[in-house]
């Protein structure tokens, strides 16, 4: 289904965790990188919502990667994130936080696996 030549952006993989603040609520720790690679992306729509008195946008987007190993096995909704553009191993100063909402793995000879993502304009990674 996808060809070698197509996976032509490159994209890295954020991991988190969260911690108990002093007053018992969470706060999420974005981590170093965790795995960076060549990705196809699919942008798919975009829409609004009305979230604390204020309209916001969320653009979908896909990301299409290799199945290569264990690093990209445990790559779930919760605690990771992807940043696009890259350069290698580092985001840019142009690079924009995408949150995975979905994760669906394709077997077969030609495994891959593809990311359900959302940018939000709040740029805060939460529903």
């Amino acid at each position: 289904m996808l060809a070698i030549g197509q996976l032509d952006r490159k994209i890295l993989i954020q991991g988190s965790t969260v911690a108990q603040d002093a007053m018992g609520g969470g706060t999420r720790n974005w981590l170093e990188d965790l795995y960076h690679c060549n990705a196809m992306i699919e942008f798919k729509s975009v829409k609004e919502t009305d979230k604390h008195d204020q309209i916001n946008e969320v653009e979908s987007v896909f990301f299409y990667i290799r199945n290569v190993g264990a690093e990209a096995k445990i790559i779930n909704s919760y605690n990771y994130r992807i940043i696009y553009p890259s350069s290698g191993a580092s985001a840019t100063d142009d690079s924009k936080y995408y949150y995975i909402t979905g994760v669906q793995e394709y077997e077969g000879r030609d495994r891959f696996i593809k990311f359900t993502t959302s940018l939000r304009d709040d740029d805060l990674g939460e529903d």
